[in-house]
């Protein structure tokens, strides 16, 4: 088990939505002042093990390719594009360094990189 720990609402949503989406087992719990009841925190403790997945989607007009990446480094969610011509051997290689936890250069040249996480 391991402990996440938010006090922004809007961390504690994004967090929870992550969470559900991953189909984490959690359990919640929420921390408030004794004296007027405002939230200090709530803390999570979730399972270490997540889902992972990538999808890579073809854009044919545009010749690209873009991947979505959900999990595989902790609750982080990414998309990219790369060009379609790019998408070789040694990239595929990249990805599977990347999806067996070791060193990669998968993200390396890649367009529209955007990050998502908790």
């Amino acid at each position: 088990m391991q402990q996440l720990v938010k006090d922004f609402p809007p961390d504690i949503e994004r967090l929870e939505a992550r969470l559900h989406q991953a189909a984490v087992p959690m359990e919640r719990e929420v921390v408030r002042n004794p004296d007027n009841g405002k939230l200090i925190e709530v803390r999570y403790r979730v399972e270490a093990d997540f889902r992972a997945s990538v999808r890579l989607t073809p854009q044919h007009e545009r010749a690209m390719v873009v991947f979505a990446v959900q999990n595989v480094d902790g609750l982080e969610g990414l998309s990219f594009e790369l060009a379609a011509h790019q998408l070789d051997a040694a990239r595929l290689d990249e990805l599977a360094r990347w999806l067996a936890g070791q060193p990669h250069r998968l993200l390396d040249g890649v367009q529209n990189l955007r990050r998502t996480g908790c």
